[in-house]
């Protein structure tokens, strides 16, 4: 798994929150950016699964 893909979701999540907070008309893109986060957290926990079980 690309060890950055997490931190790019996790980036992108943000942003899309900071947009759908400043913009009322895109209050939607709040829901798309905790979605992403969500998916970025999700993809980090898997990761640190994986290496602390490969660790062992």
């Amino acid at each position: 798994m690309n060890h950055a893909l997490w931190v790019t979701l996790a980036i992108i999540g943000i942003i899309l929150l900071l947009i759908g907070a400043f913009v009322a008309t895109l209050k939607f893109l709040i829901t798309v950016g905790i979605i992403v986060l969500v998916v970025a957290a999700i993809l980090l926990v898997i990761r640190l699964v994986r290496s602390g079980a490969s660790r062992v």
